[in-house]
């Protein structure tokens, strides 16, 4: 098993938000209490395809690994003809409603999305969980449709917490306020931050730091320090056209 594998999130409550307004919309989604189609849009390495699979693993436990949970991705789905998978996905799962995943939407050509209109107007059957990088290019019919819900990458505080978790599991016994010091000048993505703690890991095993012990800014692995992004942006959340 791989760094990543170990410690990619097993539940909703692995997931790492930056608004705890996104953060209650998506729980309600995995609590069932939501069920209108979703699309998830925002940057790379912002944890939308995580999220979307963990409502599905939420919704449909008898089936998440299975054919019907897999998601599908327009980045690599290039000979789809129909959708016709939705139905029997939907079919095949044994939850009080259906779920699909698909992840970066807005790359299918139009008449795959002109398909998708006949599943978005029968949501009494099933929910479609999307994502996108680049929602302007959907079409406002289409986003109209749907719950639409920004989510931004997380900043270096925000990931604090997981990254706690992560590195008392690989034997570490640091507190928050020293892993904190260690994100200090982090500003990765999600992605990024694992790769980090896998290199920080690599670097420094846990026999070879002290229990309790500081680390040292000489300690502090440079993939610790990303490039600079810029400062997050107030998020945009609607749910079905509406400001929340």
């Amino acid at each position: 098993m791989t760094f990543r594998q170990k410690h990619e999130p097993k539940s909703f409550d692995d997931l790492i938000f930056h608004d705890p307004r996104v953060e209650q919309v998506l729980r309600d989604y995995a609590d069932g209490k939501r069920t209108k189609h979703l699309i998830l849009h925002g940057p790379k390495g912002s944890g939308k395809s995580c999220a979307a699979q963990m409502i599905l693993k939420a919704r449909l436990p008898d089936n998440f690994g299975d054919w019907t949970t897999k998601p599908i991705n327009g980045r690599t789905d290039r000979s789809r003809k129909d959708w016709d998978l939705i139905w029997r996905s939907w079919n095949g799962q044994r939850g009080e409603r259906g779920y699909v995943q698909i992840d970066e939407v807005d790359r299918y050509k139009e008449h795959l999305l002109d398909q998708l209109d006949e599943y978005l107007e029968h949501d009494r059957l099933g929910t479609l969980i999307m994502t996108t990088n680049h929602i302007e290019n959907l079409d406002e019919w289409f986003t109209d449709r749907c719950a639409t819900v920004e989510v931004l990458r997380p900043t270096a505080s925000d990931m604090i917490d997981r990254a706690c978790v992560i590195l008392q599991a690989e034997g570490y016994n640091f507190s928050r306020q020293q892993i904190g010091s260690m994100f200090g000048n982090f500003a990765g993505s999600l992605r990024k931050m694992i790769e980090a703690l896998e290199t920080y890991v690599l670097a420094h095993p846990p026999s070879a730091v002290s229990s309790g012990q500081v680390a040292p800014p000489a300690a502090q692995p440079s993939a610790l320090i990303g490039s600079a992004i810029q400062p997050p942006k107030p998020q945009k959340l609607t749910v079905g056209g509406k400001p929340v």
